[in-house]
């Protein structure tokens, strides 16, 4: 669990200190149904409703979140106002002065964000991975200061500006530029020599590893977030900014999903087509579900039939699950003997009669063949080879003639 300096929010709404937000979400939800002024008209609902409310506007916001985390609930009250944008304004001017133009909050250091690749199983059953995790933390044995007495030193180059004027000679005069101290890198102070801190080296900061344990819920969605927050490197003077996990989603060998719908095509003998089919489908879970065909029902290539509540689970409510969908395609045999097409005749409905051709017209019979796609050239009447995909044109610019 997460170490904050107040838990009283949180024991509220009845979540762990690193609870996500869509676990506080789900927490206050609850607890709204059962004591909403609209459905329990209790005094006492009131009153908890009332604690709730006030829980969750401030756990559901990231930076009201962050000031609580660190300085309980007194750091929210202070300044008045009770809430709103109003309060939350003076809170921050209080700690960081500014009032309304520090409306955003402290400074932070940059986020870190990096891909989280996950498997379509891990999705639908759920899983915490461990992530290893570099970053930036002020020393302890200096307090973030660099030197080993623990003071800072102003820069005597830039007397702790952080920038400094360069003098150049541009043969028709002198041109000023001004740029960031190289001493002191902007920063406006500089250890002298031999104070440096022997752990950070006068870094003020030293690298360290994080085990994170991400949690992937049921159900969550390729370019969704986790978010850590106050995990990324720390600096003097600002505050930690945010850890950010993006889910990737593998590509599945058999599986599609879209949100909670999975997907999956199957080709079937024609027969099975006609008369019914019944496989086995290994699920995400490990499961093996036996699946057939309606008993009367004639597949058509491309038909696409479903199984409810086998598909993904629903993001926000994970016992819920969306259908699973099946597109049949239909393996047609390549010839059929004069017995298979006899028996055919016989079983099947009655097939298109033959045409009556008319004994006058001059009639030629002639029998499809397949066609070969590696050499299907047509020939015009001037000699000119035209691709079928030419569409009626030669290479030349020459319309094709019709044989």
């Amino acid at each position: 669990m997460a170490s904050v300096a107040d838990t009283e929010l949180y024991d509220r709404l009845g979540v762990a200190t690193d609870a996500s937000s869509s676990e506080i979400k789900r927490a206050f939800h609850k607890l709204a149904m059962r004591y909403h002024p609209d459905k329990n008209d209790s005094p006492e609902a009131a009153e908890k409703f009332k604690e709730f409310n006030e829980a969750y506007e401030i756990l559901s916001d990231p930076e009201k979140r962050q000031m609580y985390d660190r300085y309980g609930m007194d750091a929210l009250r202070e300044g008045g106002g009770g809430g709103g944008m109003g309060g939350m304004e003076d809170i921050l001017g209080a700690f960081f002065g500014g009032g309304r133009q520090q409306r955003r909050g402290p400074k932070k250091t940059k986020d870190i964000a990096q891909h989280l690749v996950v498997t379509l199983e891990e999705l639908f059953n759920g899983t915490v991975k461990k992530m290893k995790l570099t970053k930036n933390v002020l020393c302890k044995d200096c307090s973030g200061s660099g030197s080993q007495d623990g003071k800072s030193y102003t820069c005597k180059d830039c007397n702790g500006s952080g920038q400094v004027d360069i003098v150049r000679s541009m043969g028709f005069g002198m041109m000023r530029t001004t740029v960031a101290c190289p001493t002191c890198r902007g920063q406006g102070e500089a250890i002298p020599y031999g104070f440096e801190c022997t752990k950070c080296t006068g870094k003020k900061f030293v690298k360290v590893d994080k085990i994170l344990d991400v949690g992937v819920e049921k159900g969550m969605n390729d370019g969704e977030e986790i978010v850590f927050r106050g995990e990324s490197h720390e600096a003097p003077g600002y505050l930690p900014g945010d850890v950010i996990f993006v889910i990737k989603e593998q590509p599945h060998q058999f599986f599609q999903r879209k949100h909670s719908q999975l997907f999956i095509k199957k080709d079937i003998p024609l027969v099975n087509a006609l008369t019914g089919y019944q496989f086995v489908v290994e699920h995400l879970d490990g499961r093996q579900l036996h699946v057939s065909t309606p008993a009367d029902m004639v597949i058509s290539p491309g038909t696409t039939l479903e199984i409810p509540g086998e598909g993904m689970p629903e993001r926000k409510y994970s016992s819920e699950r969306g259908p699973l969908l099946i597109t049949f395609g239909i393996e047609f045999p390549a010839k059929l003997t004069q017995a298979q097409i006899t028996g055919l005749l016989s079983s099947l409905p009655d097939r298109l009669p033959t045409p009556q051709l008319d004994p006058k017209a001059d009639v030629s019979k002639v029998t499809l063949q397949e066609v070969n796609q590696g050499n299907y050239y047509r020939q015009d009447p001037r000699g000119n080879a035209c691709d079928s995909s030419d569409e009626e044109r030669g290479p030349q610019g020459v319309a094709c003639g019709q044989q």
